[in-house]
């Protein structure tokens, strides 16, 4: 039995657009066509692919397995494609994306894989930052190959490894005078302030929030005296408009990095994959200096 590409290419549009209605769209197809092959795949495979349901369309476990394997496909195929239109000795090719929480991704991730795209001028690299609760769902609809998060999800066929943690401070602005009963955070769903503040024993009952995105809304507050803010110290290098607050107890948030096992990886994938393994790690143990274990999972 042989997989047809163009039920593969529905499939996997699908899962990608999170909509039926819009992955035909994508692919210039009526509905009903779409449905038909996403049928025809699932009648030859014996298997059902999709759960519908108010909320939208989720995999079965089969359906996992089949993206893991097209997600697989279409990064080996961009990596030949790029490079058979090469000249030879140029150097990697293809499109990796990778996703991260912001006080990771700017400061951690992007020094880390700078280096290979400087040397690898056809390589394309998508590198996103987004809010914690994004991040798993990029993992389940292919939105991602590597992700980095706070946490660690134990899922079948997927690998994780811990990279470090990031040591969490509480700042005010070195500048100007500071509202101490005021506290800047990301949105109402952040629970950051919270657990310092009750780590450090002070009652969290009556807190006075201000919300401003990303991390770096939360240092440039922090630094005009907005209020106070809970970041990950490796973050204040360089940023002498703030410091941090004395007599508290730092809190430390895991960094965990996240993707898909295959049988075997395309050598951008590889490439990438050795750089955040060998450099995220050695930047958190040398801007804090925490000890940065890694477990592979």
């Amino acid at each position: 039995m042989s997989l047809s590409a163009l039920q593969l290419d529905a499939f996997y549009a699908v899962v990608r657009a999170q909509s039926f209605g819009r992955a035909a769209k994508a692919l210039h197809l009526t509905q009903p066509a779409l449905s038909m092959r996403i049928k025809a795949l699932e009648e030859e495979l014996g298997q059902r692919l999709f759960l519908r349901s108010a909320r939208g369309i989720a995999l079965t476990d089969a359906g996992a397995r089949l993206l893991r394997y097209a997600q697989a496909r279409e990064t080996l195929e961009k990596e030949l494609v790029s490079d058979l239109s090469a000249p030879a000795g140029e150097g990697l090719g293809g499109t990796l994306r990778i996703a991260g929480f912001s006080s990771v991704v700017r400061s951690l991730v992007l020094p880390a894989l700078a280096p290979i795209a400087r040397a690898n001028r056809r390589l394309r690299l998508e590198i996103a930052s987004r809010e914690v609760e994004e991040l798993a769902g990029l993992l389940d609809r292919a939105g991602a190959d590597f992700v980095l998060l706070d946490r660690t999800l134990e899922r079948v066929g997927l690998e994780h490894v811990r990279l470090g943690v990031e040591r969490l401070v509480l700042v005010e602005s070195a500048v100007h005078e500071t509202p101490h009963d005021v506290f800047l955070d990301h949105d109402a769903s952040d629970t950051t302030t919270q657990r310092f503040l009750r780590r450090n024993g002070q009652s969290t009952s009556r807190l006075t929030r201000w919300y401003l995105d990303d991390i770096y809304g939360l240092l440039d507050g922090a630094a005009q005296g907005l209020g106070r803010a809970v970041v990950s110290r490796h973050l204040l290098r360089g940023r002498r408009r703030l410091r941090e607050v004395p007599g508290l107890q730092s809190i430390t948030s895991p960094v965990v990095l996240h993707y898909w096992r295959q049988p075997s990886y395309p050598r951008a994938h590889q490439a990438i994959l050795d750089a955040l393994l060998r450099d995220v790690p050695t930047r958190l143990r040398e801007q804090h200096g925490s000890p940065a274990k890694q477990s592979r999972g």
